[in-house]
C-alpha cells in the first residue's frame, strides 16, 4: 500500500511498508524516491514501459550482484504495485569529481567493462534483454535517429545521419552485456573510494565499445578514455557516432516528452555541435 501526500507543489513524501520516503527526482521515466534515513532508494514507473524496464532492473541486480559486479543491492521488487525498492549507495556521482580524481578511476572501470563483457546472453537471457547483431543493430539505430530526429530535421538530413550509420556500422561484432546509459552521474564514488553502478533498466546486449562511448562522452572526449583500449579505426568510428550523435538525440526525445524547455534547449546544442562536427552546416 502506497500512500501519497504532495508538499509544496512538486514535492512528495510517500510512504511505502510503513516507512517514508521522500520525493529524490521526477525527471525521466521514474518517481524516484529516497528513505527518510538515507538507507533505501525506491522506484515507481511513471509510463506503461517503464514498467518493463523496472522489471528488468529486478532481475538483473541479483544476478549482477552476484556476479560481483560493483551494483546496489535489491531488498524488495513487488510486481504488482511496480515498486522496486534497492541499497542506497552514499556517495557522490563521478560528473561532481575533479578530472584527476576521475582519470585515476579509468583503470578500474575498464576492468569492470571487462567483467562485464565476460557475461553470457545465456546467464541473462530470462531477465528480458534486448540482443542486437549488427544487422538489428543498425535497425535500431535507424529507430532511434527517426524517432529524435524528425521533429527537428528535414528529410534529407535525417537521411544523411541514416547513411552515416550504413558507412560505418559495417564490422561485424560479438554482443556483449551493456549497461546501456553508462555516463558519469551513473558511476557514484563511496567514502572509501570504491564506485558503484546504478540504473540498469537500460542494459542489453550488442556493440562492445557502446558503454565507452557514453563514459568518453561523459568525460568532455578526454582521449584518456580511449587510449587504453586498443580500438580498430572502425571501432574509434562508432565510439565518435555514438558520443556525439545519441547524447543529442536522446536528449531532444526526453525534453520533448517531458515538454521541458531545458532539456530541448541542450539537445539542440547538441544536435547543432553534431552537424557542425560531421559537416551538415
Amino acid at each position: 500500500m502506497v500512500d501519497v501526500l504532495p508538499i509544496m507543489g512538486m514535492s512528495k513524501i510517500i510512504t511505502y511498508n510503513g516507512e517514508k520516503y521522500a520525493l529524490l527526482h521526477y525527471e525521466g521515466d521514474c518517481w524516484v524516491y529516497l528513505s527518510l534515513d538515507k538507507k533505501k532508494i525506491l522506484k515507481r514507473p511513471k509510463r506503461d514501459f517503464a514498467y518493463r524496464e523496472l522489471v528488468k532492473e529486478a532481475s538483473l541486480l541479483p544476478k549482477l550482484k552476484d556476479f560481483g559486479l560493483p551494483v546496489p543491492s535489491l531488498l524488495e521488487w513487488d510486481e504488482r504495485s511496480a515498486t522496486l525498492v534497492e541499497e542506497f549507495i552514499l556517495g557522490r556521482s563521478l560528473d561532481r569529481f575533479h578530472k584527476r580524481k576521475v582519470e585515476f578511476l579509468i583503470p578500474q572501470l575498464r576492468k569492470v567493462l571487462c567483467l562485464m563483457g565476460t557475461l553470457k546472453w545465456e546467464t541473462l537471457k530470462d531477465c528480458r534483454l534486448e540482443r542486437y547483431v549488427l544487422v538489428s543493430w543498425k535497425d535500431q539505430l535507424v529507430e532511434w535517429v527517426k524517432l529524435g530526429l524528425s521533429p527537428f530535421l528535414s528529410f534529407s538530413k535525417i537521411k544523411k545521419v541514416i547513411c552515416l550509420i550504413d558507412d560505418i556500422f559495417i564490422e561485424e561484432f560479438t554482443p556483449v552485456f551493456l549497461h546501456g546509459d553508462l555516463v558519469f552521474r551513473h558511476i557514484i564514488v563511496d567514502g572509501k573510494n570504491r564506485f558503484w553502478m546504478i540504473d540498469w533498466s537500460d542494459s542489453f546486449f550488442s556493440d562492445p565499445v557502446y558503454d565507452l562511448a557514453f563514459l568518453y562522452y561523459s568525460s568532455g572526449k578526454n582521449k584518456s578514455w580511449l587510449h587504453i583500449y586498443q580500438l580498430s579505426t572502425n571501432e574509434l568510428q562508432r565510439v565518435e557516432f555514438y558520443s556525439t550523435w545519441l547524447p543529442a538525440i536522446f536528449t531532444l526525445e526526453e525534453g520533448k516528452r517531458e515538454r521541458n524547455k531545458e532539456e530541448l534547449k541542450e539537445g539542440f546544442i547538441l544536435l547543432r555541435k553534431a552537424m557542425v562536427s560531421y559537416g551538415f552546416v
